[in-house]
């Protein structure tokens, strides 16, 4: 045997273990690799998860932004709510008192129950009723009324002769459900002047407050506003027609504590503004903060 072929049996024993040992190591690693891999999938996963929640956050912060930058429109259409008709707001309520300037003892829906007290000398009116409307919307109504007929200043039992009607609201409550809102009316007073009553145009100046709760679903986002709201008012009407006939303004202030949800997170702000409503055959304008808005005096709605 030539020394270059000869191995001694230890050096070939060696090799076979060394060659067998690598052979251990490598397939050792390999049996490893799978866990490691599932240890990067769960790091990454959660890192996924953690992201996408952050992502689904900031998309909600974004749309209460969004919703933060609505807010004057939000006021703008609380406050139609509150002048229009079959919300039962201040058009409503004109709506009463062009009956009792017509001499009517009724309102153009209900009946209004009067009595007469003589030592105020004025008469107390009562209604209770339920509306129903178009696309599902209704009303339900109580008022209180107070009306008095003047002449020349002095207190009279009869429309008769007099010249002037003092038309008071003592108070109001009952609500209103329509597409995307629902409108809670708290508190309802008002005094106007009714002067011109025996021409074919009436004039009515005076005050007019009250309060309430109104909840609008808007671009994914629910408000509520819980507002009060105040105004003086100067309106002409033609005898014979509704409030939507009306022209004139009604101007005032309107605060509300804002609340904005959407997907569990909610954002509470006030709101104060001033504005300025223009009535003009069946459409307001209201104009506030520089803004200007529409909305239809029937249905109390913004024109978008």
């Amino acid at each position: 045997m030539s020394k270059k072929n000869f191995r001694p049996n230890g050096m070939r024993y060696c090799n076979a273990w060394s060659n067998r040992h690598n052979t251990e190591t490598h397939l050792l690693f390999y049996n490893q690799q799978p866990t490691k891999t599932m240890q990067r999938f769960l790091t990454l996963s959660i890192f996924a998860f953690l992201f996408l929640a952050l992502v689904g956050c900031d998309t909600t912060d974004a749309n209460l932004d969004s919703a933060d930058a609505d807010a004057t429109e939000d006021a703008a259409e609380s406050v139609v709510i509150a002048l229009s008709e079959e919300t039962g707001g201040m058009a409503d309520q004109l709506n009463d008192a062009i009956a009792v300037a017509n001499g009517a003892s009724k309102t153009t829906e209900g009946p209004v129950e009067w009595t007469y007290d003589e030592t105020r000398q004025l008469w107390v009116g009562t209604l209770d009723m339920s509306r129903t409307g178009e696309g599902g919307r209704t009303g339900e109504i109580h008022r209180v009324y107070e009306r008095q007929f003047l002449d020349d200043g002095t207190p009279q039992q009869d429309r008769d002769g007099a010249d002037t009607i003092i038309f008071r609201i003592i108070e109001g409550s009952g609500g209103f459900t329509g597409p995307n809102v629902t409108h809670t009316l708290e508190s309802l007073t008002g005094e106007w002047t009714i002067t011109d009553i025996d021409t074919d145009v009436l004039s009515i100046v005076g005050s007019y407050a009250r309060e309430g709760l109104d909840e609008v679903n808007r671009n994914n986002v629910s408000r509520t506003l819980d507002h009060e709201m105040t105004a003086n008012v100067d309106v002409t009407v033609p005898k014979d027609q509704t409030a939507r006939a009306a022209t004139g303004t009604a101007t005032g202030t309107y605060h509300a504590l804002r609340t904005a949800i959407r997907n569990g997170q909610e954002r509470t702000t006030e709101i104060d503004i001033t504005f300025t409503a223009t009535f003009d055959n069946g459409e307001v304008t209201i104009e506030t903060s520089g803004e200007r808005f529409f909305g239809n005096l029937r249905l109390g709605v913004l024109v978008r």
